[in-house]
Parts: C-alpha cells; sequence; structure tokens
C-alpha cells in the first residue's frame, strides 16, 4: 500500500513503506521505495530516505537512484544530503547535473540552489553541449547560468569539430561567459598544428596566446611574438596577426626556408596551412634559404 502525507502549502510526500518517529519535537520520517518529495517548483525521488520536519521539511538524506528535477535541472546522485530551508545539498556517487546546455558529472558536488553555485574539490567533468566542449580537472567552483567559474587543477580541455579536436592542457582554468581562459604552461595541440604560451584565451572563433615567447607551429611554419592572435573558422587557422618581436619561419612549396622578423606580422593561410600572403608594420627583415 503508498502511503501519502500532505504538508501544508509547501510539501507533499509519499512512499510505499514510511514510519515516523518523534524525538527532540522534530519528527523523523523514514521512507522506503518509491519515496518521492513533491514541492512548487521541484521533485524529488529516490529508493529510500530519511526526513525531518517541524512545522515543515527542514532537511533529508536520500539513498539510491535519486533524482532532483527543476525547470532549469536535473541531478542525478545515489546519496544526497538536501536542506530544504536554505536549498543546499551534497550530492555523492555518481553525480550528474544536467540543464539543456551543460552537463556536470563527478563523485562529490556540493550545489547551492540559491546561489545557483557548484563546488567540488575532487575531480569533475563538465560538458558544454552548445560549443561540444569537455572539461576535465580538480577542485571546481561554478556558476552554471552565468558560466563563471574556475577549475584550480584543470587535466584537460577539449574542443570537438567534426574529426578534428583541439587540445588545451595548463594548470588553471577560467570560465569568463562564452569565453575560456587558461593560465601557466600552456600546452594546444590540434590536428593541424601546435602551441605553448603562459596564457591563452579561447574564444569561439579566436585563440589569443599571450605570455612570455607565445609560440606556434604548424606543419610547415613557425611563429614567435609576444602576443599571438589566431583567427579559426571551422576549427581550421585562417589568418594569424603576432605583435611584439615576432619571428617567422616557413617552409615554401618549393622547399625554400623564409625567415621573417618584425614587430607586428599579419599571415593568412590557405586550407593546407601555409602561408599565402604576409604582412608586416614597421621595420621588416628577412631572408630566405634555399
Amino acid at each position: 500500500m503508498i502511503l501519502y502525507l500532505l504538508l501544508i502549502n509547501i510539501f507533499n510526500y509519499g512512499a510505499d513503506e514510511v514510519w515516523i518517529e518523534l524525538k527532540d519535537n522534530i519528527r523523523i520520517i523514514n521512507a522506503r521505495k518509491n519515496v518521492y518529495v513533491q514541492g512548487e517548483n521541484f521533485r524529488i525521488s529516490s529508493d529510500s530516505a530519511v526526513l525531518y520536519e517541524t512545522e515543515d521539511i527542514d532537511s533529508a538524506y536520500l539513498f539510491k537512484n535519486v533524482l532532483i528535477e527543476t525547470e532549469k535541472f536535473k541531478i542525478f546522485s545515489n546519496k544526497v544530503f538536501y536542506d530544504f530551508i536554505k536549498r543546499r545539498g551534497i550530492f555523492e556517487k555518481n553525480v550528474k547535473i544536467e540543464t539543456d546546455t551543460f552537463k556536470i558529472l563527478g563523485d562529490k558536488i556540493f550545489y547551492d540552489e540559491k546561489k545557483d553555485s557548484a563546488f567540488t574539490n575532487e575531480k569533475v567533468q563538465i560538458f558544454d553541449k552548445v560549443n561540444n566542449i569537455e572539461i576535465t580537472g580538480f577542485f571546481m567552483n561554478y556558476i552554471p547560468s552565468k558560466r563563471r567559474g574556475k577549475i584550480d587543477s584543470l587535466l584537460f580541455i577539449k574542443i570537438k569539430e567534426k574529426e578534428d579536436t583541439l587540445l588545451i592542457k595548463g594548470r588553471t582554468l577560467y570560465f569568463m561567459g562564452k569565453n575560456l581562459k587558461v593560465k601557466e604552461n600552456v600546452i594546444l595541440k590540434a590536428k593541424d598544428f601546435e602551441g605553448e604560451c603562459d596564457s591563452l584565451l579561447w574564444e569561439e572563433d579566436r585563440i589569443l596566446l599571450l605570455g612570455k615567447n607565445p609560440l606556434l607551429k604548424t606543419e610547415n611554419s613557425h611563429l614567435k611574438g609576444k602576443k599571438i592572435e589566431i583567427f579559426i573558422k571551422e576549427r581550421k587557422i585562417k589568418e594569424i596577426f603576432s605583435e611584439g618581436e615576432s619571428f617567422l619561419k616557413t617552409v615554401s612549396e618549393k622547399k625554400d626556408t623564409l625567415y621573417l622578423y618584425s614587430n607586428i606580422l599579419k599571415i593568412i593561410f590557405n586550407d593546407s596551412l601555409r602561408p599565402i600572403k604576409v604582412t608586416g608594420k614597421g621595420k621588416i627583415n628577412g631572408e630566405v634559404r634555399k
């Protein structure tokens, strides 16, 4: 027999089996099998639960196959402590927080609904469904609605486009709305190019390499500068702007090697990632070696 209980104006809840204890003016409600808690803007279900109630449900422990659903998100977990007054919880074991645009996976995640903030000091994965981006690291603090926060110990970022993947590694990742910033010992690798820098800013159609002596390499070219700006279309390099003590080494189809030095260089590439036009600003030095 399913038992249904109603709490005035706030929650209703039910389960196949329910027994209630009273301790220090707190009702302790033990529930098993097909447990649910229904609020005005959410629904929670689990295999079993312990609910703590004074006038209304104050908090709960939920176990196995826990699902929290709101209009904005779903949270899956196997162990949850949830504070209904402060509207925040601790989610453990196979945690998944999901919306239409992103998904977060981890083994232990703290989530504050009022602040819309997710935090963990353990390993976490974030999937951006819109831009097809996968992020893995440790020590995350993230505000999903604003897409802002950081990962203190980044393992990698994978930005996928058809058969190609741009891999980015570094120490710290900052979420900046639609953009990503990676700092310290940054390495990036793709099918047709790779690079190094101290700081990287990723935008949908642009990558900015900053810091001490950023470096970019393709099969036929080698570029250094104080700031390297890469313009991308369909994950292909179309144009590069290098500023500050810029140096370009490139090999032509005739196997000649061109060396160029200038404060500012602008390089346009063809689909084979060979420079087809190079312009400079200020004094330009160059030589061709056979």
